[in-house]
């Protein structure tokens, strides 16, 4: 890499004795705003090309997927949005495929596996790459916690309990929620896994997925009740509903789309990044919008207002 001497460190004395250098000549300053040249970087990349752009759309669906459909929607729809909540999910979506316009773009300029990390450090530096990074991964536990989170409260009442039958309280201001978190670990582990087999188990989460969400339509539809739907755009009543609340309802539920940018760490090991990269992603965002701006019609029509507070979140 143009400028350091290595990247990585062999232990954690190596470690030592490189922060002792960069401190000692005033490295430091340098290797945080100036940017680094991807040419070696992209020569130099060793992970197995294992993945086409089927794979990287599958993992975008599976990534995005979820927040959508179990948690943001009916909070949307019932304080927010209302009806309208469809063209919020949809002015979301539009969004967020401009976003991936440009992932698809760096994606294929630089097939590495870090993603915007790469992306940032090529154009102002570490420093610059390490503080947004934080914020990714800051982002990703939020959505993911969320995600989990809203798994007990379904599984209970579809077992016959209440939608808090999983859940702790620890204290009047701590609750607990193990069924969460063992599922966050057991997605853990199957990422610890190669890319190939968590690929095939993401394939399989991703199809049992969908067919629940198609089934869902299917269902919601024949038994929709159309008088549900009116008034549309309802008036706007302390900040909620109207047009304010369409777009407040778009920059809520924009939430469901986090995952998006983590497809483009996938391009080190797609066979043809120029290609698959931008088909994956694009075509998972888009698959990902129509299902969300399909869904709310279905779950709003045959719900009164009132039902829809029973999202966990």
């Amino acid at each position: 890499m143009t400028g350091f001497k290595k990247w990585g460190f062999d232990d954690f004395g190596d470690y030592l004795e490189s922060m002792k250098s960069i401190y000692g000549k005033c490295e430091l300053w340098q290797r945080a705003l100036s940017p680094v040249h991807a040419v070696e970087e992209v020569e130099e990349n060793s992970l197995k090309k294992c993945l086409n752009w089927f794979h990287v759309s599958c993992l975008g669906v599976g990534l995005i997927l979820g927040a959508g459909i179990f948690v943001s929607t009916g909070t949307a729809a019932a304080e927010i949005a209302g009806p309208a909540v469809v063209l919020s999910f949809l002015l979301a979506g539009l969004s967020a495929i401009l976003s991936t316009l440009c992932y698809s773009e760096f994606a294929v300029r630089f097939p590495l596996s870090g993603g915007a990390f790469n992306y940032i450090l090529f154009s102002c530096g570490e420093w610059v790459a390490f503080a947004c990074v934080c914020t990714l991964i800051l982002e990703y536990v939020l959505a993911n916690a969320a995600v989990a989170r809203s798994f007990a409260p379904y599984f209970g009442q579809l077992i016959g309990k209440t939608s808090e039958f999983f859940v702790f309280a620890v204290s009047d201001s701590l609750t607990v929620d193990p069924l969460a978190a063992g599922l966050v670990l057991v997605c853990v582990v199957l990422v610890i896994f190669s890319t190939e087999h968590s690929n095939t188990t993401n394939l399989i989460i991703t199809i049992v997925h969908v067919a629940v969400v198609l089934m869902i339509l299917i269902v919601g539809f024949v038994k929709a009740d159309p008088k549900n739907l009116v008034p549309f755009v309802p008036p706007e009543v302390d900040g909620s509903y109207g047009i304010r609340g369409i777009f407040n309802g778009a920059s809520f539920v924009f939430f469901s789309f986090i995952g998006f940018d983590c497809v483009s760490t996938m391009a080190e090991e797609v066979k043809k990044p120029s290609r698959d990269m931008p088909i994956g992603i694009i075509s998972c965002i888009v698959f990902v919008t129509t299902l969300y701006v399909s869904q709310p019609v279905p779950r709003r029509r045959p719900l009164r207002t009132q039902l829809l507070h029973a999202a966990p979140f």
